[in-house]
């Protein structure tokens, strides 16, 4: 794993040795056995506990690890080339199960939010922009975990016109969106990030996006946002057919409902609440300039919650 924060931050190279000599002796560990640990619960061999007490740069790395295994491990289950039954498991093989899998990123947002004072709304000023960000990589990989939802063409950020931006998004709408209890659950656990803004403060949250954010963060963002309210606004188009919703999705929704009344947000019942979220998340990507995509995404999900308000039209007509 990787050393700890002072040593990558040291101005030179006496400086690098005097803190290295000063580190805690213990046996190294491997980012193959943190990695073993987070997915599976399990190491080939004794860890000293003190390996387990990570800098926020080398949780940030296991963070990126897990979301691209758990990437991997949903890509290979699409094509059909995963077994049902992997054995003794590697970080190869994958987990085999949706539980697996929801055990694991439980294992890592437990690790992180281990290093959060319970009576703050962020991190700490030292840990808190890595940790923050490690944060958003994990609900990209709550939502890779879900890669049967239905996706967005992600060419579109690179489309020209509004008419082929308005196109794209009525291909993505007219996708049946699954539903189970395992995509519920990750949608829970995502929809907590899209209304962190509101429990700092959305405006100071305009203001210093681009301060703390990475780049990582707004693409975690447009991930999250996306796969959030296609799920809501399937919901929503469930209840308006009178089709069957079950406890938990309606248990999500009222979550969803409180997190708006918390962040102050109004809209009426005969409004779109995919529209109403996506409309909130919006302007951070709008007003955030220092990276080309974040305006670019921000104007798509614009035209998205649009497509929501209209489509829940159609139904609702």
């Amino acid at each position: 794993m990787p050393g700890d924060q002072d040593l990558w931050d040291a101005p030179s190279e006496r400086q690098w040795l005097l803190l290295n000599h000063n580190q805690p002796r213990g046996t190294p560990l491997s980012l193959g056995e943190a990695m073993s640990k987070l997915m599976y619960d399990q190491t080939a061999r004794e860890i000293p506990e003190t390996s387990w007490k990570w800098s926020p740069f080398a949780t940030a790395v296991a963070m990126y690890a897990v979301a691209t295994q758990i990437w991997y491990i949903s890509s290979a289950k699409n094509l059909g080339i995963l077994p049902g039954d992997h054995g003794n498991h590697t970080i190869l093989s994958g987990p085999g199960d949706i539980m697996e899998t929801e055990a694991a990123l439980n294992r890592c947002r437990d690790l992180l939010m281990s290093a959060k004072n319970a009576n703050e709304v962020t991190w700490s000023d030292d840990d808190g922009p890595m940790l923050f960000n490690c944060m958003a990589v994990l609900r990209v990989a709550y939502s890779r975990a879900c890669m049967l939802t239905a996706t967005l063409d992600r060419f579109i950020l690179l489309r020209e016109t509004r008419g082929e931006i308005v196109d794209a998004i009525s291909k993505y709408l007219s996708i049946d969106q699954p539903r189970s209890e395992s995509i519920t659950k990750a949608v829970a656990r995502s929809v907590e990030g899209l209304f962190v803004p509101a429990r700092a403060g959305v405006l100071l949250t305009l203001k210093t996006a681009a301060l703390t954010w990475w780049v990582d963060h707004a693409i975690a963002g447009w991930d999250t946002a996306l796969f959030v309210t296609r799920w809501i606004h399937a919901i929503e188009q469930a209840e308006l057919s009178h089709d069957f919703v079950n406890d938990s999705e309606r248990q999500t929704i009222k979550m969803v409902h409180r997190l708006m009344t918390e962040a102050q947000i109004r809209f009426t019942s005969t409004e779109s609440l995919a529209a109403a979220v996506t409309r909130f998340w919006a302007p951070f990507f709008t007003d955030t300039w220092v990276w080309g995509v974040t305006p670019r995404i921000g104007f798509v999900l614009q035209e998205l919650a649009k497509a929501y308000e209209a489509s829940r039209l159609r139904v609702h007509s």
